[in-house]
């Protein structure tokens, strides 16, 4: 059913989440991972920063959407983002918290996207309303987080094996889907 719900919604991201989170289940049990856990611990940021890498200093984004269908400027969101990073905002605090979306800056946005209420990154949507002070302060919660599952592999294998699945989609997920709220 949920295989079915998820061809029903036609969403390229939730795939290739999907494919993402099964491929560190299928990691995280595999032989070779449980005689060297701390590989398996060090890949995963390894591989997301190395996307970070590719996505903004080579512009894979749009390779990636291609290669699953979908039109390379992820349905015009990286010429929202570029159009958002290039308004006036505070660098440091940002607007405020959820009061990027309010008030006259949003004019010129609706005059070219219509009524857009969302980054569609989550990561874009906390700098915009937080500045770098909030993006330091998400870094240091996914870094603890990331350290709590890790320490959970010693005490309960399986669930770690599903949290760091799970944490690994919300990072990959974040980029092109969600708000700053559901994080």
């Amino acid at each position: 059913m949920t295989l079915w719900l998820m061809n029903l919604s036609d969403s390229a991201t939730s795939r290739v989440c999907l494919v993402i989170g099964c491929l560190v289940i299928v990691a995280a049990h595999s032989s070779w991972a449980k005689r060297h856990p701390g590989f398996l611990k060090v890949l995963i940021p390894a591989s997301f920063c190395l996307y970070l890498i590719l996505a903004f200093g080579f512009n894979i984004n749009g390779e990636l959407a291609g290669a699953v269908g979908r039109d390379p400027t992820l349905t015009d969101r990286t010429t929202i983002w570029s159009s958002l990073l290039n308004m006036r905002t505070n660098p440091v605090v940002g607007t405020g918290y959820e009061s990027f979306w309010l008030g006259p800056r949003l004019q010129p946005i609706w005059q070219v996207f219509g009524p857009l209420n969302e980054s569609h990154n989550g990561y874009l949507e906390v700098y915009l309303n937080l500045g770098l002070i909030g993006v330091f302060l998400l870094v240091g919660l996914l870094i603890i987080s990331y350290r709590n599952v890790c320490r959970q592999f010693t005490s309960s294998p399986t669930l770690a094996t599903l949290n760091i699945a799970l944490w690994t989609i919300m990072l990959f997920y974040n980029m092109t889907e969600q708000r700053s709220s559901t994080i």
